[in-house]
């Protein structure tokens, strides 16, 4: 859908993403949980991916895959800053040029 320049909107099929602690992201798709960070805006920086079913049953496993986010995040030397503090939509789903 934002391929086609539409505005991406709420609803039953989509949800927006919430930043988890220290503006760490889940995707989520119906098998897939894939952890990372928005670096620049529309620019998201994947670390860690399972699947759904594992996050699920196993205790504390999405937590270790949010402290694997921010430990690469840490050390992989990006310019700074090295991810988006608070991001919002717009950083998310980037509708500019």
């Amino acid at each position: 859908m934002y391929q086609s320049g539409e505005r991406l909107e709420e609803g039953e099929e989509f949800k927006l993403m919430q930043p988890q602690d220290n503006d760490v992201y889940e995707l989520r798709t119906a098998d897939l949980r894939i952890f990372g960070w928005f670096y620049r805006p529309a620019i998201f920086i994947a670390t860690a991916a399972d699947t759904m079913e594992n996050v699920h049953s196993q205790s504390g496993l999405s937590s270790r895959h949010r402290d694997e986010v921010i430990r690469v995040r840490g050390t992989i030397g990006l310019d700074p800053p090295s991810h988006i503090q608070g991001a919002s939509t717009e950083h998310v789903l980037f509708f500019g040029a």
